[in-house]
């Protein structure tokens, strides 16, 4: 994260050795937070809220998914708040349980919202890539220190890899949004910033752009996806679908997958992240993500795949408009209207499964 920082600007960075004091047994490390934080004004985020405690006026705080044992649900007096900091945003990567999965290596952070604003990447308890097979893989191909941490803390180690990537990245730009939860931000229910753009931040180095609608009173949770590989950061798009009203079409089950070619590239996607079951004469959104910048939206394509064995049987999908928008801008609702692209199908009768279908604008 130094290296980032100084590639970009010229910055002081100052960094605390407390390798004497953070290693095992752990409840010796969590002692010790509070020395270092003294000394100094996953432990590293709550000695900086010992810190804050101690310095007063100091500008920010970020915590990189602060860890959870001996800290989750105890007071903010013995763990990071956002008293400790005139702005403190929290990135939460690992927040399974630690007694349940400590064995998989997972659940070292905390769930709870610590900050002025906390982000959930990916919900903010499992992250993309971070499966126990691919970190084995890792392990076998990325050296003993890589693989190590790879097989050991991967879901905790993306909080840091996310925010160094925002500090270089000026292409793509983590806007979180504000919901209730992460199934809510994919079903599409949380996608404009609101009239004042409280409703949005940016993940990671530009978070205190957010910084003037804190609220002492209360955390404000913020969700986004991610990408499972570096670049972390992804384009996502607010897809709504709307049915034909057809009287004789039975329900259709099973992923669609949108193709967009654009100005800058091209690039498929799946827009439902479970099994879509879809019905005539309905609306439905989603939240999709894409690795890559298309640019420019110029053709779009979809592909509905059923779910049923025998899919030849299956009863087609009655898709009559597609509303594409891009999400990693913030917008308010007028922006929304006007960056809103609308397709027609041009299949008649409905889509039928496995067939590659263009979409007209219209």
């Amino acid at each position: 994260m130094k290296t980032a920082f100084l590639l970009v600007g010229d910055y002081n960075v100052i960094i605390v050795d407390w390798r004497g004091g953070n290693g095992l047994p752990y409840t010796q490390a969590t002692a010790n937070t509070r020395l270092v934080g003294a000394e100094i004004a996953a432990l590293g985020s709550h000695i900086a809220g010992y810190a804050g405690e101690l310095i007063p006026g100091l500008g920010r705080i970020t915590g990189l998914d602060p860890a959870e044992p001996y800290f989750q649900k105890m007071p903010p007096k013995v763990r990071l708040d956002p008293t400790d900091a005139d702005f403190v945003d929290v990135v939460h990567t690992d927040g399974a349980s630690f007694v349940l999965d400590i064995l998989k290596g997972e659940g070292l952070g905390m769930y709870d919202p610590v900050g002025h604003v906390d982000f959930y990447p990916n919900g903010g308890i499992k992250m993309p890539g971070c499966k126990f097979s691919t970190r084995v893989l890792k392990f076998i191909t990325g050296g003993l220190v890589n693989g190590a941490r790879a097989i050991g803390i991967c879901h905790h180690q993306r909080a840091i890899d996310y925010v160094i990537e925002s500090i270089t990245d000026v292409q793509c730009s983590s806007l979180s949004y504000a919901c209730s939860s992460y199934a809510m931000f994919e079903k599409g229910r949380c996608s404009d910033c609101g009239r004042d753009g409280s409703k949005c931040a940016r993940m990671g180095m530009h978070a205190d752009g957010w910084k003037c609608f804190k609220n002492e009173s209360r955390s404000v949770r913020m969700f986004i996806g991610t990408n499972r590989e570096p670049p972390f950061c992804a384009f996502h798009y607010l897809v709504n679908l709307e049915m034909f009203n057809n009287p004789d079409a039975s329900e259709a089950s099973g992923d669609l997958i949108l193709k967009l070619e654009g100005t800058r590239d091209e690039c498929e996607m799946k827009v439902n992240s479970g099994t879509a079951t879809l019905h005539r004469k309905a609306t439905y959104s989603f939240v999709a993500k894409m690795p890559v910048y298309v640019g420019d939206i110029k053709k779009a394509f979809i592909t509905y795949k059923s779910n049923s064995f025998f899919s030849v049987f299956s009863p087609r999908m009655q898709l009559w408009k597609v509303k594409i928008m891009p999400m990693n801008r913030p917008t308010n609702r007028q922006e929304r209207k006007d960056r809103t692209m609308v397709f027609c199908s041009t299949a008649l009768g409905g889509l039928t499964s496995g067939r590659l279908t263009a979409l007209s604008p219209c």
